[in-house]
């Protein structure tokens, strides 16, 4: 397979993934209006409380989903400039975080000697 091919298929799979994206996002906004009818039958005492649960879970399963493809979708745009010859991101400024404490760490600078 050549590049330009490389290059079509990878801005085919960016438009499918920002149809996707689209579609979640559509959902997700059907799914907030169905949250806001059953919290008011709820109110209203025409239900129990496990509508509201329910259409809470799946908004918030649908909410979880977009992110990650949308976290897929930058990850997707990021391969496609570094294949296409772009320099890899200097990460060296930003911040680094323990996953343990979620307090920033403390890493030397580049040319930093002890």
């Amino acid at each position: 397979m050549n590049a330009v091919e490389k290059l079509e298929n990878a801005l085919n799979g960016e438009l499918r993934q920002r149809e996707l994206i689209d579609a979640l996002e559509n959902r997700g906004a059907i799914l907030r209006d169905a949250l806001g009818q059953a919290d008011r039958r709820y109110e209203s005492g025409l239900t129990d409380y496990l509508a509201v649960l329910s259409v809470t879970q799946q908004l918030y399963a649908v909410e979880q989903r977009t992110v990650r493809e949308r976290r897929n979708l930058m990850g997707q745009r990021l391969a496609q400039y570094i294949a296409m010859g772009g320099p890899m991101p200097d990460s060296s400024h930003l911040p680094v975080y323990s996953k343990y404490t979620h307090e920033r760490a403390v890493l030397p600078t580049p040319g930093w000697r002890e």
